[in-house]
């Protein structure tokens, strides 16, 4: 029998956080209003952090769902549904009405053939080294699909041989922040897997993070890397720092948030409504950008309380955006059409 997706109300609320910080993140990068608190913290930045805790949460519930893989052909078929239907369609949209805006197919002039980048969910992440079309799913969904299809590696290693392993993937990371040999953003996917990674351990020693102290070390430096800069660096700006740093809060997040989750939403309703926004991060990390550009190109705050009343728009149209296409998605996915598709995947009767 198919083992159940275990779910987590503490995690969906993490879900829920990221992509709304994010989105608030992205608003205040676009908007002329000067709010730029929003956007960082003592140390890093506000997004680089939130994308970290999301990379960990991607990590920690793989694990958890996946400690074992009896079919490869199944697990890299779930990872598929979970993320292409629902993309493809935002895609779809998207592209079309710059197809019918631009009166040409192809027009963007870059090569044709880099909508394969699109068609395989890798656009954002090559973005920054070719010119494509890239049009929503933010870089990160790339880095995502990428560890996706190295997890039976990593889930192997951690199981017959996590020393081994655990020294590989920090040593991959040690080896870009110390010696550049590939660019040191977080888009580097030695740093990604890092994340990723320390979410596999964190599941995997969950009682660990389940420790009062635990939470309250990281809830303190959470803190101070928040409000504080950190005297002994001579360069705040380095690339490499910032990308430390990024991993350190995120990290600090992820705990953090994994205790007051587990606490508040004991409330029937709290739970309810952090289920629902967990729900929906995904579509929301799909669309939130473009309609930000949409809205800011339509009416662009400056003063504070415009900022605010515009970003309520914004999120508010981001949230109904979200819940239409996961409801386009899941009946696409409960069509007859789409059931012979995945019959004929599976090799299984309808």
């Amino acid at each position: 029998m198919p083992v159940k997706k275990e779910k987590k109300s503490n995690i969906e609320l993490m879900r829920a956080v990221c992509a709304l910080g994010i989105l608030i993140y992205h608003f205040s990068a676009h908007v002329s209003s000067p709010l730029n608190f929003m956007m960082m913290y003592a140390n890093g930045n506000i997004s680089g952090a939130l994308i970290d805790v999301f990379l960990i949460i991607s990590g920690a519930m793989l694990y958890l769902n996946n400690t074992e893989i009896a079919s490869l052909k199944e697990f890299y078929y779930k990872r598929f549904k979970s993320i292409y239907p629902a993309f493809y369609i935002a895609f779809g949209c998207f592209f079309l009405y710059r197809v019918f805006k631009f009166k040409r197919f192809f027009y963007l002039d870059c090569s044709p053939f880099t909508l394969i980048l699109s068609l395989l969910g890798l656009d954002g992440y090559f973005s920054s080294y070719a010119p494509n079309y890239y049009i929503l799913g933010e870089w990160f969904l790339g880095a995502i699909i990428i560890l996706y299809l190295v997890y039976p590696v990593l889930l192997y290693g951690i199981r017959k041989y996590p020393v081994v392993t655990t020294l590989l993937v920090f040593s991959a990371y040690a080896g870009i922040i110390f010696y550049n040999v590939f660019q040191t953003s977080l888009k580097n996917i030695f740093s990604c897997m890092m994340s990723f990674y320390v979410g596999m351990l964190l599941q995997k020693h969950e009682r660990l993070i389940k420790n009062y102290f635990v939470f309250g070390v990281s809830a303190l430096i959470g803190v101070i890397l928040a409000v504080y800069r950190l005297p002994f660096i001579t360069n705040p700006e380095n690339v490499s720092f910032k990308n430390v740093m990024n991993h350190l809060m995120g990290l600090c997040l992820f705990i953090t948030l994994y205790h007051v989750g587990s606490f508040i939403t004991r409330v029937r309703l709290i739970q309810k409504i952090t289920d629902f926004l967990g729900s929906l991060s995904y579509p929301v990390f799909l669309l939130h950008h473009q309609i930000i550009l949409i809205a800011v190109g339509i009416y662009n705050p400056t003063a504070t309380i415009d900022y605010f009343i515009t970003l309520a728009a914004v999120t508010g149209v981001t949230l109904i955006s979200s819940f239409a296409l996961k409801t386009v998605t899941r009946l696409l996915l409960k069509s007859q059409p789409y059931r012979d598709f995945e019959a004929l995947i599976l090799k299984k009767t309808s």
